[in-house]
C-alpha cells in the first residue's frame, strides 16, 4: 500500500514539474501557503520526485532480494 501510494505522489509530482515547466517557470507559485518564486518551486518538487523515486526503487531491490 506504501508503495503504491509513493508511485502515485510521484507521478503527480512529475506532472506539477512538466506542466510548470510548460506554463511559465518565472511565476511565483504557493507552497503550503508560502508565496515562493518559480525556481524554488520547481527545485521543491523536483527534489520530492528524486527522494519518492529512491524509495520505490529501494523497495523494488528490497523485495527482489526476499525471493
Amino acid at each position: 500500500m506504501k508503495n503504491t501510494l509513493n508511485i502515485i505522489v510521484f507521478v503527480m509530482a512529475i506532472i506539477n514539474v512538466i506542466y510548470k515547466l510548460a506554463t511559465c517557470i518565472t511565476c511565483e507559485e504557493n507552497f503550503l501557503t508560502f508565496n515562493v518564486s518559480g525556481p524554488v518551486y520547481l527545485t521543491i518538487w523536483s527534489i520530492i520526485s528524486i527522494i519518492i523515486f529512491y524509495e520505490i526503487i529501494r523497495h523494488r531491490n528490497k523485495s527482489k532480494v526476499l525471493k
